[in-house]
């Protein structure tokens, strides 16, 4: 039980931080810079988290045109962040054409209109995560009070709340995006492994909670196998025990005092 705790902990820290809940890769023949007829051979991906999106350009080879080509450049529009300021940044730091072609489609000026539903998507995702993280907290905190039943409960709310966060994210499927060209080769995106995996993990822990909850209810003995539970009534048993000494009562008994010595006393 405590190894799967860890896995899910490191599980909701590693896709509430990955960008790699949608994404698309394909490998082009592009121009590299502006105001440039020369062209390059390289790997475009996009890469999308709750924070924002990746764009990165891998030259095959790398090293091309007398430069090491290989960028990975970060876009945000998380609160706080300003997607446009990023974008202007890498028009200003002169940015490969390829990476600015991408980004352009997230802007939220461009005509694909995409990034108000990825932003408000992924802020509600993000936060359903955290609501599951917190509820599986709480599971296990039950879970070590011996009370499984509440505890399965959570577990419960848990894999719910990560439920909702699949939805909230999925919803950016309804808005499809931009067509992105390379001559011909068109980049499509999909749902990247932190989405199926967040999925699966969400499935194993309603599996659990409905297990402890049906076991807690029609199977209590072999719940408290499971979980090392005492038995109550063990202890209101013993409580009513009386222990005595044994040596005491045969060696200290009161004796017999003949009532005559008592009156030549008095």
């Amino acid at each position: 039980m405590l190894d799967s705790n860890h896995l899910i902990l490191y599980l909701f820290a590693a896709v509430n931080f990955s960008n790699n809940w949608e994404r698309a890769s394909a490998t082009v023949n592009t121009t590299y810079k502006s105001f440039s007829s020369v062209n390059i051979n390289a790997e475009v991906g996009i890469h999308v988290g709750f924070s924002g999106v990746n764009v990165t350009l891998r030259g095959v080879p790398e090293i091309q045109q007398n430069e090491t080509i290989n960028y990975n450049e970060e876009f945000l529009w998380k609160s706080g962040s300003s997607y446009a300021a990023a974008y202007r940044d890498g028009l200003e730091r002169g940015l490969p054409d390829p990476i600015l072609y991408i980004a352009e489609k997230f802007t939220p000026t461009s005509p694909c209109g995409v990034f108000s539903q990825y932003k408000v998507s992924s802020h509600y995702a993000s936060a359903t995560m955290w609501v599951a993280l917190v509820a599986w907290m709480l599971a296990n905190i039950l879970l070590w009070l011996k009370v499984p039943l509440y505890g399965a409960y959570m577990i419960l709310v848990t894999g719910s709340f990560m439920i909702f966060s699949l939805i909230s994210f999925g919803t950016t499927r309804k808005t499809k995006l931009c067509a992105i060209w390379f001559d011909d080769m068109k980049l499509d995106s999909a749902l990247g492994p932190s989405f199926w995996l967040t999925l699966a993990t969400a499935l194993l822990t309603l599996i659990i909670g409905i297990t402890i909850m049906a076991l807690s209810i029609w199977a209590p003995q072999i719940l408290s196998k499971v979980f090392v539970l005492t038995d109550s009534s063990d202890d209101e048993d013993t409580a009513g025990e009386d222990f005595y000494n044994v040596h005491y009562l045969e060696n200290d008994k009161p004796t017999d005092v003949p009532m005559r010595t008592l009156e030549n006393v008095v």
